[in-house]
């Protein structure tokens, strides 16, 4: 035993003189691990980019030595354990910090871990405000912390965030933005009131504003910008780009703005877009005044190679100034850019291009244009109000009013193997040299259910013209008082349908053909045309001349009214019947609208005999405006309501009528008229026979299952069939793969006419996708399926 001078300890040492074991007590012994970490919560759960944040985590078993793990560009700088179940982590969220949930490890000293999966998520610092007289306390995330200058609030944004900017006005204005922000505009100082009507926030540019890099919506949203002048550039090529504001990649907003007075190039320089240009974007341009701007081509906006959508904007008084280049899109000129939507938008008084006065399409598949008007844009060559080329264009309920072309297409041109599908709009006193409504050559076009009224041609088609084309249809059309020097109806090619028209009081031929007999030519009421009804063709089945009887076509009313020869006369085809089931109308309100302007037809229409009396009952109308029923009577099945055969009309709070007992067998159909005056179709024919003493209680329905209406649609559609007798129904809805999408009837129904609708919902009440689909009715034997399609 022996001891070390100078030593804290006392070391014993044994030798054994077996195996010389030496032992050594002062040698460090392993500590015991210690018990492994436990986590149960994390609070805040969530931190923003670019910003420190201390987290307090939750658990047991935490002692000194512990670190944390949080994943990629989240730096720990420091732990302050509170006890050993309660740490506090302080953290800095690196602006390069992928957003999104991550896990949360913690490590004890001993290297053992415990983690909590997807308990923590990273947050883009989505809001950011800049004030004159705000607090200057960066990253700007509250109206207290307002930003003062807006270069440095900018600086603290990221893609996605969204910058709040006071009412002021910045003058001798020029910006490069290379992130995706919202300049978010027309606050008050402390930002607890906006007013986006007269308190815009004010932009005068000397330049213009420039977005690139943005992997999400950049723009602006509540200012007025103006006085801007166009980025010069060569890329995407050589031009002057977006007289106020250029957009390059990413994500493009315009909301609630005005924009105004700016150019985008001048007459000896090549501009496009004068208030907006875009390259690659997926654009938002919405509830904007785009006013008084101009460039070379797109006097207002230029978006090439982009997605997305212009909606409820107004665009007007925008035009072009000379270029080598063709002037086209006086007020809009898209470009290279598949499935844009444009709805309710109105596109005005646009000036001084040679193609597409209003907006100019080039090669851009699946285009939309849905409400809105188009009015008073000029063209020197083609298109006054739209120019359609290369592109496929489904446009409904759009109004062509007042265009002017001194070449083709007054209201639209579809030509350059354009393919377009026109349904619902108006065309009211557009001109032309050909074409005075709309124009289509060279393609596929199909018109149905459009109203052209007062349309010019200074040579031919003066509401339409449809030739040389690939394929297309003429349907359902109301065509009045158009002019032209030689056809003031429609001039149309002989591989097209055409049927269910009304042309009447046209200047000039009423219908003609330069190339022989349309594929088909029939059920068109055509009459009252000063150069004759038809010219180089012939009428075909159903073919009618007679007034067809409108509502008030001086303030463009076309509805029929009662006696009209147009209802229930159009082509015998369930494809083409009424919403309501019954047989199609002529023009345009028959055998297409979702939602019918005029009655249904009356149901279940008996006559009896009582004494020496007729006793007519019918089911009322479901409809709360029914002022009256008309009621018809002829000798003869299968005759046309008119007013000769006319018999009495019966209150709209009544469902039945008394008449004379007539001589012979006699037959009679009921129709409905609402207190606007417009007539519905025609009840199943009840009969009577005197001779014979009985009265018909049948009501003639078949095994029908109708198109649906309308088709394309969005988001709601309507089915509509016929039971001849009571029987067990199914109708389901099918995707392309056959699988069940929908059940929407699945019982047992009457004898009837039936329609259901379809809000493009699945069993579960979940949107479903574009596409096609399948319809399918079975009742009894009969199975017959249909095709619609979604088309958002």
């Amino acid at each position: 035993r022996m001891m070390k001078a100078n030593s804290f300890s006392i070391c014993t040492y044994t030798v054994s003189h077996v195996g010389w074991e030496i032992t050594n007590p002062c040698a460090p012994e392993e500590p015991p691990l210690l018990p492994t970490v436990a986590l149960s919560t994390i609070d805040p759960p969530t931190g923003y980019h670019g910003l420190d944040t201390s987290i307090t985590i939750n658990g047991s078993n935490f002692y000194p030595g512990i670190r944390l793990e949080m994943g990629d560009d989240v730096f720990v700088h420091g732990i302050n354990l509170i006890n050993d179940h309660i740490l506090i982590a302080h953290t800095t969220i690196l602006a390069t910090a992928p957003p999104g949930p991550r896990d949360v490890r913690v490590f004890n000293r001993d290297g053992q871990f415990a983690t909590l999966t997807d308990i923590f998520e990273v947050l883009p610092t989505t809001r950011h405000y800049y004030s004159p007289i705000g607090g200057d306390g960066y990253p700007y995330l509250s109206p207290g912390n307002a930003a003062t200058s807006l270069e440095s609030a900018i600086d603290a944004t990221f893609d996605g965030d969204t910058l709040f900017v006071a009412t002021m006005t910045f003058d001798d204005f020029s910006l490069l933005v290379d992130r995706g922000i919202l300049l978010h505009g027309g606050w008050n100082n402390d930002f607890s009131a906006r007013n986006i009507e007269s308190g815009k926030t004010l932009i005068n540019l000397n330049g213009n504003i420039t977005f690139y890099g943005a992997s999400q919506g950049a723009g602006f949203d509540g200012f007025t910008i103006q006085n801007g002048t166009g980025d010069y550039d060569i890329v995407p090529f050589d031009a002057y780009f977006g007289g106020a504001i250029r957009f390059m990649g990413g994500g493009a907003v315009i909301a609630n703005c005005e924009i105004r007075s700016n150019a985008a190039g001048s007459p000896m320089n090549y501009g496009v877009g004068g208030a907006v240009f875009a390259d690659g974007c997926q654009v938002d341009i919405r509830d904007s005044y785009i006013h008084g701007n101009s460039a070379s081509q797109g006097g207002a906006l230029y978006l090439r190679k982009c997605t997305g959508s212009l909606s409820r904007n107004t665009i007007s008084g925008n035009s072009l100034f000379a270029a080598v280049e063709t002037l086209v899109g006086g007020g809009v000129a898209i470009i290279d850019s598949p499935g844009m939507v444009l709805t309710d938008n109105i596109i005005s008084t646009n000036t001084s291009a040679a193609e597409g006065g209003g907006l100019y399409v080039e090669n851009c598949p699946n285009l939309t244009m849905a409400g809105g008007r188009v009015s008073e844009n000029d063209a020197s060559f083609v298109g006054g109000g739209v120019r359609l080329k290369k592109t496929t264009a489904v446009i409904d309920g759009v109004e062509f009013t007042d265009n002017t072309s001194t070449g083709l297409g007054g209201g639209l041109a579809v030509i350059d193997s354009s393919e377009a599908t026109l349904t619902a709009s108006t065309f009211l006193s557009n001109s032309a040299m050909v074409g005075g409504g709309a124009y289509a050559s060279t393609g596929d076009f199909f018109s149905r259910h459009n109203l052209f009224a007062g349309n010019a041609s200074t040579s031919t088609g003066g509401a339409m013209v449809v030739g040389a084309v690939t394929s297309g249809a003429v349907i359902g059309n109301t065509l009045d008082s158009n002019t032209a020097s030689i056809v003031g109806g429609m001039l149309i090619d002989e591989g097209i349908e055409v049927f269910n028209n009304i042309v009447v009081n046209s200047t000039g031929v009423g219908i003609s053909s330069n190339a022989g007999q349309p594929s088909v030519l029939s059920h068109n009421l055509v009459w009252n045309n000063s150069g004759g009804d038809y010219s180089g063709c012939t009428p075909g089945d159903g073919s009618i001349s007679a007034d067809p009887m409108f509502s008030n076509p001086a303030s463009d009313d076309y509805h029929l009214v009662l006696h009209s020869p147009a209802i229930d006369a159009g082509i015998e085809s369930g494809l083409h019947a009424d919403p309501d089931g019954s047989r199609g109308d002529m023009g345009i309100y028959g055998s297409h609208a979702f939602q019918m302007d005029q009655p249904a037809y009356p149901k279940n229409l008996t006559a009896d005999l009582s004494g020496s009396n007729v006793v007519l009952a019918w089911d009322r109308n479901l409809e709360d405006d029914i002022a009256h029923y008309a009621v018809y009577c002829d000798t003869t099945e299968g005759f046309t309501p008119s007013g000769t055969n006319f018999v009495t009309l019966v209150s709209g709070a009544d469902s039945t009528t008394t008449l004379d007992l007539p001589a012979d067998s006699a037959y009679y159909v009921v129709s409905a008229i609402d207190t606007s005056g417009f007539a519905g179709g025609f009840s199943a024919v009840a009969s009577i026979s005197p001779a014979t003493g009985i009265g018909n209680r049948v009501a003639r329905y078949n095994y029908k299952l109708g198109q649906n209406v309308p088709n394309p649609f969005n988001p709601v559609t309507t089915i509509a069939y016929e039971l001849p007798a009571r029987t067990n129904v199914t109708l389901n809805i099918y995707d392309v793969n056959g699988r069940l999408v929908r059940s929407l009837v699945a019982q047992a129904q009457e004898s009837g006419s039936y329609s259901v609708t379809w809000a493009g919902k699945n069993d579960y009440g979940e949107p479903v996708a574009s596409g096609v689909y399948f319809y399918r009715l079975h009742a009894e034997s009969f199975v017959k399926t249909r095709k619609m399609v979604l088309l958002k």
